[in-house]
């Protein structure tokens, strides 16, 4: 079975670095039923590093360029592909905001969003406080930009760094999201996964990363909306194959009862003629 397609996204400011570099130090190894690996010893190598220093208290600057990673996911035996992509938030902003798709990295951006069976999208609860409408345009943008092409992946939307901006969304996401984000609300209609969660904790004399259960929750999220899917296909699969047979069965039923009703008719005519024959 090919293994499906998991894009994590992230607007403005969102973290997606750090997100990445707690997440892959969290599953490398293997947590509960998740493991991930990178594409490449170098990636590897690399957001371990990236996952000391933030511990260290030295935070990854502001992606500069567009990255795309490559991992295997593997979840309870089932295997996925996870694309990573960590990009300036002006990227974000060109391509679905101003739907400009004019350079190599745009291009890059708007064609690996097409074949996606789920997708993460990480929002900083302050840039969509300071830019709301901006946010709100580009995400709902995303979405029409997938029903547009006959997709339909699975959309989970994570707040993130809870530990700062815990206040903004007091009365729960979905009332947030209602509030700032309304036509994305509207898009993703009820039952949307949504969730506020932060990658890393802060006090005033460390920084620690979240415990692998907070961080692999949006991931996690994901993965569960697809096999929901699955199991849904599935169930309407056996459902026609019932139905198809409950209805040959009543084809063959009634051919039986016609045929039935011809022999019958048959022998009651060779019987009307057999008797005309006797007393004839």
């Amino acid at each position: 079975m090919q293994a499906s397609s998991i894009i994590v996204l992230g607007g403005p400011s969102a973290g997606k670095t750090v997100y990445l570099a707690a997440l892959y130090h969290h599953l490398w190894k293997g947590y509960d039923t998740m493991v991930m690996r990178a594409g490449n010893g170098t990636t590897h190598s690399e957001l371990l590093k990236t996952a000391e220093d933030i511990v260290s208290g030295h935070l990854p600057p502001a992606t500069q360029a567009l990255r795309h990673y490559d991992f295997e996911l593997e979840h309870n035996g089932r295997l996925y592909h996870l694309h990573y992509l960590d990009y300036p938030g002006e990227l974000f902003r060109k391509v679905f905001y101003e739907m400009a798709v004019d350079a190599d990295e745009a291009r890059q951006l708007h064609e690996i969003c097409v074949h996606a069976a789920g997708v993460l999208v990480l929002v900083d609860p302050k840039s969509v406080g300071d830019l709301a409408y901006d946010v709100d345009y580009a995400l709902s943008n995303l979405l029409r930009y997938y029903r547009e092409n006959a997709a339909d992946p699975k959309f989970v939307i994570a707040l993130t760094k809870r530990d700062e901006n815990q206040d903004l969304v007091k009365d729960g996401v979905a009332v947030f999201m209602k509030h700032r984000l309304p036509h994305t609300a509207r898009l993703l209609g009820r039952g949307a996964r949504l969730m506020h969660f932060s990658s890393i904790i802060r006090s005033p004399l460390s920084i620690q990363l979240a415990g692998p259960h907070v961080v692999s929750a949006p991931l996690e999220s994901v993965i569960a909306a697809i096999h929901e899917e699955a199991h849904q296909e599935d169930l309407l699969r056996v459902l026609r194959r019932a139905t198809t047979k409950a209805v040959l069965r009543g084809i063959a039923v009634k051919l039986g009862i016609g045929l039935a009703l011809l022999i019958a008719a048959a022998l009651c005519f060779l019987l009307g003629v057999w008797a005309r024959h006797l007393t004839g």
